[in-house]
Protein backbone atom coordinates (compact mmCIF):
# COMPACT_ATOMS: atom_id res chain seq x y z
CA UNK A 1 0.00 0.00 0.00
CA UNK A 2 0.92 3.37 -0.63
CA UNK A 3 0.08 7.20 -0.84
CA UNK A 4 0.70 10.45 -1.79
CA UNK A 5 2.93 12.23 -0.29
CA UNK A 6 3.17 16.10 -1.31
CA UNK A 7 7.16 17.36 0.40
CA UNK A 8 6.46 20.86 -0.07
CA UNK A 9 4.19 21.21 3.29
CA UNK A 10 5.65 20.51 6.94
CA UNK A 11 4.50 17.18 8.06
CA UNK A 12 3.51 16.05 11.61
CA UNK A 13 2.44 12.27 11.86
CA UNK A 14 5.66 10.63 13.48
CA UNK A 15 6.24 7.50 11.93
CA UNK A 16 6.90 3.73 13.21
CA UNK A 17 10.06 2.83 12.51
CA UNK A 18 12.47 4.94 15.06
CA UNK A 19 15.32 3.32 13.82
CA UNK A 20 15.51 5.51 10.43
CA UNK A 21 13.51 8.54 12.04
CA UNK A 22 15.14 11.99 11.75
CA UNK A 23 16.00 14.11 15.20
CA UNK A 24 12.75 16.18 14.10
CA UNK A 25 10.64 13.87 13.68
CA UNK A 26 11.51 11.75 16.89
CA UNK A 27 11.03 14.98 18.49
CA UNK A 28 7.34 15.15 16.97
CA UNK A 29 7.99 18.49 15.35
CA UNK A 30 6.95 19.42 11.91
CA UNK A 31 9.56 18.53 9.43
CA UNK A 32 10.14 18.55 6.45
CA UNK A 33 9.55 14.77 4.41
CA UNK A 34 11.86 14.99 1.67
CA UNK A 35 14.65 16.01 4.49
CA UNK A 36 13.87 13.54 6.92
CA UNK A 37 13.76 10.73 3.90
CA UNK A 38 17.74 11.96 3.43
CA UNK A 39 18.30 11.00 6.86
CA UNK A 40 16.95 7.85 6.48
CA UNK A 41 19.44 7.11 3.79
CA UNK A 42 21.99 7.48 5.84
CA UNK A 43 20.46 5.38 8.68
CA UNK A 44 21.19 2.88 5.43
CA UNK A 45 24.01 3.31 3.93
CA UNK A 46 25.48 3.45 7.33
CA UNK A 47 24.17 0.39 7.84
CA UNK A 48 24.92 -1.18 4.53
CA UNK A 49 28.32 -0.55 4.80
CA UNK A 50 28.94 -1.03 8.31
CA UNK A 51 26.37 -3.90 9.07
CA UNK A 52 25.09 -1.93 12.02
CA UNK A 53 22.92 1.16 12.78
CA UNK A 54 24.50 5.01 13.42
CA UNK A 55 22.46 5.04 16.85
CA UNK A 56 22.56 2.69 19.87
CA UNK A 57 19.95 5.01 21.38
CA UNK A 58 17.65 7.47 20.84
CA UNK A 59 19.26 9.93 22.55
CA UNK A 60 22.02 9.54 20.07
CA UNK A 61 19.95 10.33 17.36
CA UNK A 62 18.65 13.21 18.18
CA UNK A 63 22.31 15.00 18.90
CA UNK A 64 23.16 13.19 15.09
CA UNK A 65 25.79 11.33 17.64
CA UNK A 66 27.52 8.07 16.29
CA UNK A 67 30.92 6.67 15.82
CA UNK A 68 32.80 6.31 12.31
CA UNK A 69 34.26 2.88 12.19
CA UNK A 70 38.21 3.13 11.16
CA UNK A 71 37.63 0.69 8.65
CA UNK A 72 34.81 2.99 6.77
CA UNK A 73 36.57 4.63 3.57
CA UNK A 74 37.08 8.39 4.39
CA UNK A 75 35.07 9.57 1.02
CA UNK A 76 31.94 7.37 2.24
CA UNK A 77 32.58 8.63 5.96
CA UNK A 78 32.11 11.85 4.48
CA UNK A 79 29.36 11.57 2.74
CA UNK A 80 27.40 10.11 6.16
CA UNK A 81 28.66 13.02 7.73
CA UNK A 82 26.90 15.55 5.30
CA UNK A 83 23.74 13.01 5.28
CA UNK A 84 23.48 12.47 8.80
CA UNK A 85 23.50 16.66 10.00
CA UNK A 86 20.93 17.54 12.81
CA UNK A 87 19.46 20.90 11.44
CA UNK A 88 18.33 19.38 8.07
CA UNK A 89 18.88 22.25 6.17
CA UNK A 90 22.25 21.79 6.54
CA UNK A 91 21.74 18.14 5.19
CA UNK A 92 22.94 17.14 1.61
CA UNK A 93 20.66 17.27 -0.89
CA UNK A 94 19.58 14.03 -3.19
CA UNK A 95 21.39 15.39 -5.94
CA UNK A 96 24.16 16.42 -3.74
CA UNK A 97 24.47 12.61 -2.59
CA UNK A 98 24.35 11.54 -6.36
CA UNK A 99 27.14 13.77 -7.37
CA UNK A 100 28.98 13.27 -4.52
CA UNK A 101 32.83 11.44 -5.23
CA UNK A 102 32.29 8.04 -3.55
CA UNK A 103 29.10 7.19 -5.46
CA UNK A 104 30.89 8.63 -8.72
CA UNK A 105 34.37 6.81 -7.99
CA UNK A 106 32.82 3.58 -6.89
CA UNK A 107 30.50 3.37 -9.23
CA UNK A 108 32.13 4.72 -12.37
CA UNK A 109 33.30 1.44 -13.71
CA UNK A 110 30.43 -0.66 -13.47
CA UNK A 111 28.60 0.76 -16.52
CA UNK A 112 31.89 0.47 -18.23
CA UNK A 113 32.31 -3.21 -17.18
CA UNK A 114 28.66 -4.66 -18.58
CA UNK A 115 26.42 -2.82 -16.23
CA UNK A 116 23.70 -0.78 -17.42
CA UNK A 117 23.10 1.86 -14.65
CA UNK A 118 25.68 4.36 -13.89
CA UNK A 119 24.42 6.59 -11.39
CA UNK A 120 23.67 9.07 -13.67
CA UNK A 121 21.36 6.73 -15.52
CA UNK A 122 19.95 5.90 -12.20
CA UNK A 123 19.25 9.27 -11.54
CA UNK A 124 16.89 9.45 -14.57
CA UNK A 125 13.35 9.42 -13.64
CA UNK A 126 10.80 7.24 -15.03
CA UNK A 127 7.13 8.17 -14.83
CA UNK A 128 4.87 5.40 -13.35
CA UNK A 129 1.17 5.26 -13.74
CA UNK A 130 -1.96 3.19 -14.27
CA UNK A 131 -5.51 3.51 -14.41
CA UNK A 132 -6.29 3.32 -10.53
CA UNK A 133 -3.64 6.43 -9.98
CA UNK A 134 -3.54 8.87 -12.63
CA UNK A 135 -4.63 11.49 -10.42
CA UNK A 136 -0.99 10.77 -8.57
CA UNK A 137 1.95 12.08 -9.59
CA UNK A 138 4.52 9.23 -9.32
CA UNK A 139 8.65 9.20 -10.17
CA UNK A 140 10.86 6.36 -9.92
CA UNK A 141 14.41 5.73 -10.02
CA UNK A 142 15.32 3.25 -13.01
CA UNK A 143 17.43 0.58 -11.15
Amino acid sequence: MACAVSYSTKKKKKIRSPDYAAPEVLRGIPYNGKMSDVWSLGVILYALVTGCFPFEQRRDALEARYNTPDSMPAPCAELIEHILRLQPHARFTIDQILEHPWLRDEFSGFASSGGSHSPRAMRKATKVSSASDKHIPHTIVSL
